[in-house]
């Protein structure tokens, strides 16, 4: 999740979000950057567009039930 969140840091700051540029912003953070978590999330992201992904993301969080069970 770190590596996730380091990533959209990133894309948010206007940086390509690299291998490089995410493991600046988890040692910054104070984190330990996991070398296999960066890869795989570089590998499943690819060159998507960011709000792409997000747009995924809401369209498939639309069909689970959240609300209130009184």
């Amino acid at each position: 999740m770190l590596e996730i969140a380091a990533y959209m840091l990133c894309k948010i700051g206007g940086m390509d979000g690299s291998a490089d540029d995410i493991k600046g912003v988890l040692e910054a953070a104070g984190a330990t950057p996991n070398e296999d978590e960066i890869t795989k999330l570089l590998g499943d992201v690819g060159e998507k567009d960011v709000n792409a992904l997000l747009a995924e993301g809401m369209e498939k969080l639309k069909d689970v039930p959240m609300g209130g069970g009184g």
